[in-house]
């Protein structure tokens, strides 16, 4: 990647807004540039780092006694590991590619570096790790839902974008993320379609 692209790929990322000029050129030089086949971890405990997806896309999970949950889907743009960069045990989530990718890391003494450098990343840092608490939070609320029904609207109100969740990996991902079966999930989406609070379009949920 060239300078450019990899200044690009980084000012997309929410991590890096308002960084001053001379603290996005200290990040675009201390980035690695990595590929992951698909299937790969994007950190390990072996392996430690934060950095931004540039290509392709990941899927975190969380593993239960029988499969996972879906936590999130990770395309261009998006943070990865940043609580594994500071060190301690690795949170129970793990991020796995679901296609090639390049990605943009940092290993965890560049990052502290950057964050000394300039507090506007600090600063956009605790506010990444605080949504983090918040989404995770509302992510059990949704798993401790009376109904198929309510489940399935606590997750699309909180993945959806300006009124619209994108489901990329199909109804069996789905099921899987607010742990119901396939059919359960046919049933739940039929029933907020009736009463009106869905529209489907494809792979596209609008709430209404």
């Amino acid at each position: 990647m060239t300078y450019q692209e990899k200044l690009k790929a980084i000012r997309s990322c929410s991590l890096f807004k308002g960084l001053s000029e001379s603290g996005l050129d200290a990040a675009v030089r201390s980035a690695e540039e990595t590929e992951l086949m698909t299937g790969e971890l994007l950190f390990s405990d072996s392996v430690r780092r934060i950095g931004v997806v540039v290509r392709g896309s990941a899927k975190a999970v969380k593993p239960k006694k029988e499969g996972f949950v879906t936590m999130s889907i990770l395309g261009y743009g998006d943070v990865f590991g940043a609580v594994s960069v500071m060190g301690g045990k690795l949170p129970s989530t793990e991020a796995r590619a679901v296609k090639p990718m390049t990605l943009l890391t940092f290993t965890p003494e560049a990052f502290e570096w950057l964050l000394k450098n300039d507090f506007e990343l600090t600063k956009n840092y605790c506010s990444y790790l605080i949504s983090r608490i918040r989404f995770l939070t509302e992510r059990v609320e949704c798993m401790a839902g009376a109904s198929a029904s309510e489940k399935l609207l606590k997750y699309l109100e909180t993945n959806a974008e300006s009124g619209v969740c994108h489901i990329p990996f199909g109804m069996d991902a789905l099921a899987r993320a607010i742990s119901v079966s396939r059919a359960t999930l046919y049933r739940a989406l039929d029933e907020l379609e009736k009463n009106g609070s869905i529209a489907r379009s494809g792979h596209d949920v609008r709430l209404l």
